[in-house]
């Protein structure tokens, strides 16, 4: 009798000791946020760097804008000039008239001294206000792809990491049964595993709909009409500007993945049908939003 009250006690503390440790770690990884791939960012850095239109303008610009110091420094070209004065019209013939003359004069336009110099400056000066402005917004396209691949690779893997963490949950709970049913386990660990697992299925959803939001395909906003009568915005946009494509939220789900291992081609048309929806969406919340600031 005592050893099988021994066995039963030492099983229930086993079963305890498992849903713990599920627990503790299952709980910190499903947070977890693994390192960014520097390769796959810089080759994305390059990528955006390389294609952004606005970017590329303004690098143009910078391009123009350097040859300017050395031409504002550089005297104007002299000048050549032929005339003839005193040429009769009905001949033409130099030699009719005394009075013709033949001029040949060479012009050069000297600024006054320190003028040229401080044109060069100048210029420099527009130069440097150029290149600042395509750092700056190198730097915001890069920080902006940063942010966004950190999100998404983020949100990817909390994903992951939290279905392990579920599927473990599932077999903790069909040991801690097995247990319970040949008299070794209690209906608590039973419970305190399925309470776990369902916040870990509520983890996943959490996880899903912030992707959602992430894209611009689920915005989050508020509309107070009371706020109207007060003279205040009535409409409040909680979510921020799309960050990744709908694709990249789309293609999470098994049933888009589903239809893009299936048909491809009519994947992407799908994709990007979609895509001009949400762009439309946020267009029109945001256009509806400033008009009611007005």
């Amino acid at each position: 009798m005592m050893s099988a009250l021994s066995k039963a006690v030492k099983g229930k503390q086993v079963a305890i000791a498992v849903i713990a440790l599920l627990l503790v770690f299952g709980g910190h990884t499903a947070f977890a946020e693994e390192p960014v791939r520097s390769d796959g960012v810089n080759g994305l850095i390059e990528e955006a760097v390389e294609n952004n239109p606005e970017l590329r303008a303004i690098g143009q610009k910078v391009q123009a804008f350097e040859q300017r110091p050395s031409q504002a420094r550089s005297v104007e070209n002299p000048r050549l000039k032929m005339s003839a004065l005193n040429l009769p019209m009905d001949t033409f013939n130099f030699d009719q008239e005394a009075m013709t003359q033949k001029q040949i004069s060479f012009m050069q336009k000297l600024p006054f001294p320190g003028k040229l110099g401080l044109r060069g400056e100048i210029a420099e000066k527009e130069l440097a206000v150029v290149v600042e402005e395509y750092s700056e917004k190198k730097n915001s396209i890069i920080k902006k792809l940063k942010v966004t691949y950190n999100d998404l690779l983020f949100l990817d893997r909390a994903l992951a990491v939290t279905m392990e963490n579920r599927a473990l949950l599932a077999e903790a709970i069909r040991t801690t049964e097995t247990k319970y049913a040949v008299g070794q386990g209690g209906q608590r660990e039973i419970l305190k595993a399925q309470m776990e697992h369902s916040r870990t299925i509520k983890r996943i959803l959490t996880l899903k709909q912030k992707k959602a939001v992430a894209s611009g395909h689920w915005p989050l906003y508020r509309y107070n009409p009371q706020l109207e009568d007060e003279g205040k915005n009535p409409l409040h946009i909680d979510s921020k500007e799309p960050t990744i494509s709908f694709a990249d939220y789309a293609l999470g789900e098994n049933r888009y993945r589903m239809l893009k291992m299936s048909n491809p081609e009519m994947a992407d048309q799908l994709m990007a049908m979609s895509q001009k929806d949400v762009d439309k969406a946020w267009k029109f919340l945001k256009g509806r939003f400033k008009s009611l600031e007005e």
